[in-house]
């Protein structure tokens, strides 16, 4: 499907948006994550590591999974 997720009122926005959330509901238990964490999609590792860089607080624990 092709829509702007969380940016449009159509038809194929609408779908896209209810399949991205869905997802990261899906990734979230997969994770066990807990209803107050968040949980982010990025483009690359580089964009994830430059946005969590960017947003923590020096002190922060940060996990890394290694594949």
């Amino acid at each position: 499907y092709y829509g702007s997720v969380h940016r449009g009122a159509g038809y194929l926005s609408q779908l896209s948006t209810e399949l991205f959330e869905t997802a990261r509901a899906d990734v979230a238990a997969f994770l066990g994550c807990r209803a107050d964490d968040e949980l982010v999609f990025t483009r690359s590792t580089t964009d994830s590591l430059n946005l969590l860089a960017a947003a923590l607080p020096e002190g922060c624990e940060v996990y890394v999974f290694e594949t």
